[in-house]
C-alpha cells in the first residue's frame, strides 16, 4: 500500500485503484464471454471468477452488479455439465436480483434465459418454457421502452404491444406441444 502525504493524494489513489479495478472487471468479463462463445467453458471460469471478485471489491457483496459475473459462471458450469454448481450461481444471481430495486431489463432477461437453460439441462421443460418466455417478454419490454424513446409511430407501438400481449397470453394458456 503506497504512502500518501495528504488526504487529497489518498483519495486520488483510491480513485485510480477503483478505475483500474473497473477496467479489470470489463476485461475479465469480456474474456470470459469470448471463451464461452468459443465453447471453451473451462477457460471461461477463471476470467469470470476474477470479474466476480473485482465486482465485489468495487460494488460490495450484495450489489446487482455481481449478477453478470454469476450468470457467466452459471453458463460455464452448464457447459461443463456441472448442473449443481450452475444452480448455485443462478440462485445467487436470482436472490441478488430479487433484493434489488434497480435491476435493468437486460439483466432480468439474461437471468431468465440462464434459468431456462438450467431447467432444460435438468429436463424440466415446463419450468424452462416459463423462464424462456419471461426472457422473451423482458426483451420485448425493453424493445417497447426503446421504441417509446425513439418516438415510433402509433402503428409500430401497437404492433409491439400486441406482441407483448401474445407472450402474456401464451404464459397464461400455453399452446400444447
Amino acid at each position: 500500500m503506497p504512502f500518501y502525504n495528504s488526504e487529497e493524494e489518498r483519495q486520488h489513489g483510491l480513485q485510480q485503484l477503483q478505475q483500474r479495478q473497473k477496467h479489470l472487471i470489463e476485461f475479465c468479463y469480456t474474456v470470459a464471454q469470448k471463451y464461452l462463445f468459443e465453447g471453451k467453458h473451462e477457460a471461461a471460469v477463471p476470467a469470470a471468477l476474477h470479474s466476480l471478485r473485482f465486482r465485489m471489491n468495487v460494488h460490495g457483496l450484495s450489489s446487482v452488479e455481481l449478477v453478470p459475473a454469476y450468470l457467466l459462471l452459471a453458463e460455464a458450469s452448464l457447459g461443463l455439465g456441472q448442473i449443481v454448481q450452475a444452480e448455485e450461481y443462478l440462485s445467487q444471481a436470482q436472490w441478488t436480483v430479487l433484493k434489488s430495486t434497480d435491476c435493468c431489463y437486460a439483466t432480468h432477461s439474461l437471468l431468465h434465459r440462464n434459468l431456462g437453460l438450467l431447467h432444460i439441462a435438468k429436463e424440466n421443460y415446463k419450468e424452462a418454457r416459463y423462464h424462456l418466455a419471461n426472457d422473451a417478454q423482458e426483451y420485448a419490454m425493453r424493445a417497447f421502452s426503446l421504441a417509446k424513446e425513439q418516438h415510433l409511430s402509433l402503428h409500430e407501438r401497437n404492433t409491439i404491444e400486441e406482441l407483448l400481449s401474445l407472450i402474456s397470453a401464451e404464459e397464461a394458456h400455453p399452446i400444447p406441444s
